[in-house]
């Protein structure tokens, strides 16, 4: 994958955008709409409008995989979703610990 990482947390979205390039290599908008696909949905999925912007990428799970889009006959060098463990405290418990006896 040669386009940029996009980092995202498990649970959490990350924002992005598809952009058109003419020949001169000037950003102009898009003519067809952009659409979006992940590599692998069980870690991250996402959206985008028609015209490229508000992007979302969501983590589903860890690891890592392609985020591709195209609009009309173009297709970008894929991004590469990088998504992480959600390792944050969410809440808290008090438990009582078991004790497995000894064996005989």
């Amino acid at each position: 994958m040669s386009g940029p990482t996009i980092p995202v947390t498990e649970g959490a979205t990350a924002p992005f955008v598809v952009v058109g390039f003419n020949k001169a290599g000037r950003q102009v908008p898009l003519t067809d709409p952009a659409a979006v696909t992940t590599g692998d949905p069980t870690i991250a999925t996402a959206t985008v409008n028609p015209d490229g912007t508000n992007g979302v990428a969501t983590g589903v799970g860890p690891g890592t995989t392609p985020l591709n889009a195209t609009s009309g006959t173009l297709t970008a060098d894929p991004a590469s979703l990088v998504v992480s463990q959600d390792l944050a405290v969410a809440s808290i418990a008090i438990q009582v610990p078991t004790v497995t006896p000894p064996s005989p």
